[in-house]
């Protein structure tokens, strides 16, 4: 988080606070998705991973632009 603040891509503040954020935005995805709880017209036009980078894409000052694993460019 604290890297993140550093190089622009979360905001500023306290890295606790930041960590909190991205915590629960993950948690509750992986809730989402355990549970079955994401229809199934977006889960049939998006892949899981995809879903998850565009979430956190919400909460970056900078999105991400490229797959960080693979560099393939992200839909937006």
């Amino acid at each position: 988080i604290i890297r993140c603040q550093s190089e622009g891509f979360i905001a500023q503040g306290d890295s606790d606070l930041a960590a909190l954020t991205v915590w629960s935005l993950v948690h509750g995805f992986v809730t989402l998705i355990q549970e079955n709880m994401i229809s199934h017209t977006v889960l049939e036009r998006f892949s899981t991973r995809n879903m998850m980078l565009h979430s956190l894409n919400q909460i970056l000052l900078i999105p991400l632009t490229f797959d960080p694993e693979n560099g393939v460019q992200l839909d937006h």
